[in-house]
């Protein structure tokens, strides 16, 4: 039936697919290693009719931690949904309503990377270290204004993230602020955005304080982008005692005819601002993107070559690749949108 309902409303939608392969060494005092992996691999559909849209985003992760044999099933990738949301919106003269509900991204991160781009090389350090789940399930609503250069949202959802069921009563709610003030021809289009949240959330069957806040400001072009990130968290990994920050900046830029870009990226972690539980890492490095018919519109490749040095404080524990090590990674990242019935 529902199948039906669609092909009758006849919606406009569109596939994406993102595909990332990666040679890593990691070079210590003692030892150097090094491997190949599948270090992304993305579908995602979208569809579009009336007011209407949807939007479903699958994605392979490593099941397997670091150093172990195997992971869920006996296999080290599986493969989870990101992002399953549908959602809609009205006009109210000069401003907009609208709302999603579903699997729904976490509100800043989603808002932040639309001036970051590097999400290819890797995702906002907030979400990888864990003070922000990339999506969780409940509804976002959103009132847009000036074009939607001015919007307010707010978010409710069950505030375990996409990888945990819900062990509490409790809802996360997040508000959040977001303005384009800077909005421009320059460079073939240009934008300044400035993001800030607040959330008040709890997590566990203990249901412990998880609240977070944080600011972002982020310019973008077709040239490159330049951004940092702060996010702080009261409450941590299940103990309301344990405060954690997060520090990310970035900046990328095309220095050679859209084929040689420069890139740098700086990254530092308090996970527990009562010991020394640091994890700080500084990214330089290379990018390619050799020219594909039809590259702009449907079809993209882009090959990163960067060296990162890591470093860790004295106290963060006994993670297995808490050691401080200079790293060489290389990504082919390849990308290719195929339109379905018009574009979304």
């Amino acid at each position: 039936m529902l199948l039906l309902l669609i092909a009758a409303l006849a919606p406009a939608g569109a596939l994406d697919l993102r595909l990332g392969v990666d040679h890593l060494t990691q070079i210590t005092d003692d030892a150097t290693a090094s491997g190949f992996e599948l270090g992304r691999a993305e579908l995602g559909a979208r569809l579009k009719w009336d007011g209407l849209d949807a939007e479903a985003r699958f994605e392979t992760v490593r099941s397997a931690q670091p150093q172990s044999l195997f992971g869920i099933d006996r296999n080290s990738l599986i493969v989870r949904a990101r992002w399953v949301r549908m959602g809609g919106g009205i006009d109210l003269g000069a401003l907009r309503l609208s709302g999603q509900a579903g699997l729904v991204a976490d509100p800043f991160l989603d808002a932040v990377e639309d001036g970051f781009d590097l999400r290819d090389l890797s995702p906002l350090a907030a979400q990888t270290t864990g003070l922000l789940d990339q999506s969780d399930i409940g509804a976002r609503l959103r009132l847009g204004a000036f074009d939607d250069r001015l919007a307010v949202e707010i978010a409710f959802v069950n505030g375990e993230g996409a990888t945990e069921t819900e062990r509490n009563d409790g809802v996360d709610t997040t508000i959040l602020l977001h303005a384009v003030p800077i909005k421009s021809d320059v460079l073939g289009g240009s934008q300044v955005q400035l993001t800030g949240f607040w959330r008040d959330g709890s997590r566990g069957a203990g249901a412990v304080q998880n609240d977070r806040w944080g600011l972002g400001l982020a310019s973008r072009s077709p040239v490159g982008s330049l951004g940092v990130t702060y996010v702080a968290a009261t409450g941590f990994n299940e103990q309301a005692t344990r405060n954690a920050s997060d520090l990310d900046a970035w900046a990328n830029a095309t220095v050679f005819d859209d084929w040689l870009g420069v890139m740098g990226r700086f990254g530092r972690t308090e996970l527990d601002t009562r010991v020394d539980a640091h994890r700080q890492r500084i990214t330089a490095g290379l990018y390619l993107d050799p020219p594909l018919t039809d590259r702009a519109a449907q079809r993209r490749a882009r090959l990163y070559v960067t060296w990162s040095r890591l470093s860790h404080g004295a106290d963060v524990g006994l993670d297995p690749m808490a050691i401080d090590r200079d790293e060489v990674f290389i990504r082919l990242t390849l990308m290719r949108d195929l339109p379905l019935g018009g574009a979304p």
